[in-house]
C-alpha cells in the first residue's frame, strides 16, 4: 500500500471515529441512494471550498501586480485555510463513496497482513528518518563544538598576544619615565653651571687666576660635573653659591 493511501485512510478513519456518537450503527444498514445524495452534498461543498481557494489565489496574483504586500499576504493566509478545509471536504467525499461501496458490496474486507506490513514499512522509514535526523544533529552538534574550541584557542592567542604587548607599552613607558628622569637630572646640572657662572661673573678675580677657558671647554665637551667644579673653583673663598 502506497504511503499516501495509508495516510488518506487515517484521515478517514479521524473524521468517521468523530462521527461515531452521532451514527453509533455506522452504514451498515442504509441504502446506497441516500449515502449518494449525500456524497453529492458532500462534493458541493468541496466545490465552494475550491471556488473560494481560486479566488484568494486570484487575490494574491492581483497583490503581487499592484505590490500590495498586506493584501498579499492576506490573501496568502485565507488561501491556506481554505486548501485545509477542501482537504477537509475531500476526506468527507471519500468517506461517503467508501459507505456507497460497502452497502454495494455487503461489505468491504481488507488483507490486514498487508495494511500491517505498510505499517511496519512506514514505521521502519519513521525510524530511518529520525536517525538520520540525530546523524546530522550529532554532525552539526560536534562541528560547533569544534568552531567552539577554535574560538576558544583563538581567544586565548588573542589575549597572549594582548598581554604581550601591554608589557611592551609598560616597558616603554618605564623607559621613557627613565630617559625623563635623565634629562631632568641633566637640566638640573646645567642649571648649577649656569647659576656657578653668574656668580663667576659677578665675583670675577685676577684675570690669571680665572679658568674661563676650563670651564667653556668642560661646556662644549658636555662634562658638566668638570664644568660645575670649575666654575667653583674660581669663586672667592668668602662667595656663598647655592648649588
Amino acid at each position: 500500500m502506497r504511503p499516501e493511501v495509508l495516510a488518506f485512510a487515517q484521515l478517514m478513519e479521524e473524521k468517521l471515529s468523530a462521527k461515531d456518537a452521532e451514527h453509533p450503527g455506522g452504514w451498515a444498514q442504509d441504502r446506497p441512494e441516500p449515502l449518494f445524495d449525500h456524497l453529492l452534498c458532500e462534493v458541493g461543498e468541496l466545490q465552494v471550498e475550491l471556488t473560494r481557494r481560486a479566488e484568494c489565489l486570484q487575490g494574491h496574483a492581483f497583490g503581487t501586480l499592484s505590490g500590495e504586500r498586506g493584501y498579499r499576504g492576506g490573501m496568502d493566509v485565507a488561501a491556506h485555510g481554505h486548501s485545509k478545509a477542501a482537504a477537509g471536504e475531500a476526506v468527507d467525499v471519500a468517506n461517503m463513496a467508501m459507505m456507497v461501496a460497502s452497502v454495494l458490496l455487503g461489505g468491504l474486507d481488507c488483507d490486514v497482513e498487508a495494511v500491517d506490513d505498510v505499517s511496519t514499512e512506514r514505521a521502519a522509514q519513521e525510524r530511518a528518518a529520525q536517525e538520520r535526523a540525530e546523524s546530522r544533529l550529532a554532525r552539526f552538534v560536534l562541528h560547533a563544538r569544534r568552531l567552539l574550541r577554535t574560538a576558544r584557542e583563538r581567544a586565548r592567542a588573542l589575549a597572549a598576544d594582548l598581554g604581550s604587548r601591554l608589557t611592551q607599552a609598560q616597558d616603554a613607558h618605564a623607559a621613557a619615565l627613565a630617559r625623563a628622569e635623565l634629562a631632568e637630572a641633566r637640566c638640573d646640572v646645567l642649571v648649577r653651571v649656569a647659576v656657578a657662572a653668574r656668580a663667576l661673573r659677578r665675583h670675577a678675580a685676577a684675570p690669571g687666576t680665572v679658568t674661563k677657558w676650563a670651564l667653556a671647554d668642560a661646556l662644549l665637551e658636555d662634562r658638566l660635573d668638570a664644568a660645575l667644579a670649575a666654575a667653583v673653583a674660581v669663586l672667592p673663598p668668602e662667595t656663598e653659591v647655592t648649588l
